[in-house]
């Protein structure tokens, strides 16, 4: 087994024990009706709904794929902004989270199990490209190296880059990934606009109360752990 084999592997474990909790099982933190998955999910559709409203046109004329889309929250989020659902494609490592999505989203979104250092698309083919706590989950430097350029390959000239992902940190399971290293990856793209969210303690505090996370968001001075921003190719 290579090392490309190995990676994934390890992050199919991941999203298949750590990521995937039990729909009878409410306190887990990611389950929809948790307090801290859905605390980060509106957070999180708040600042892409602002970005959106300055930074881009309509959603309906762009072809648009969601990198890692697990079982569709943000093509769901993008369909019910103006994308067209005949125009967005969801990829993800794990094909039973694509049978998840399938269920609740519109049959005309394209679903595919697939890799992101291989993707199975034509050059410059898409208007935007999503990517969600993605390359933060990839710990190789050589992988997160072909997924970007991967990226940048299907992504037509002027097309953009949706990026949210942990920028500050480091655990089992992730590796933040900062501006300077996303900078490399993405050599010559520019920055229409970015943001930092959520405050270190977001997870612990979310669980008690969700709408102090809100208001802490907001006051300066305080580390942020995660970068929202769009990319743009030359």
């Amino acid at each position: 087994m290579n090392e490309s084999e190995r990676e994934i592997r390890r992050i199919q474990q991941l999203y298949r024990t750590k990521y995937n909790p039990d729909p009878s099982d409410r306190t887990h933190i990611w389950h929809p009706l948790n307090p801290v998955a859905l605390y980060f999910r509106q957070a999180q559709e708040r600042a892409v709904a602002e970005l959106f409203r300055q930074h881009t046109q309509s959603l309906h004329d762009m072809q648009i794929l969601d990198l890692g889309c697990g079982q569709g929250g943000l093509l769901t989020f993008l369909v019910r902004s103006g994308a067209s659902p005949y125009s967005i494609r969801g990829v993800d490592l794990l094909w039973e989270r694509l049978v998840q999505g399938r269920t609740t989203l519109p049959a005309s979104v394209g679903m595919i199990n697939a890799d992101g250092a291989n993707l199975p698309f034509q050059h410059t083919f898409f208007d935007l490209v999503c990517q969600f706590t993605v390359f933060s989950s990839i710990f190789s430097p050589e992988i997160r190296l072909r997924v970007a350029s991967e990226v940048n390959r299907i992504l037509k000239p002027g097309g953009l880059v949706l990026w949210y992902d942990l920028r500050i940190g480091k655990t089992e399971s992730i590796l933040g990934i900062d501006k300077p290293e996303i900078k490399s990856l993405f050599p010559g793209y520019h920055w229409k606009s970015e943001r930092k969210l959520h405050i270190p303690f977001s997870t612990r505090l979310a669980q008690k109360s969700s709408l102090l996370c809100g208001v802490l968001e907001h006051i300066p001075g305080i580390p942020r752990t995660h970068i929202l921003g769009l990319l743009q190719k030359p």
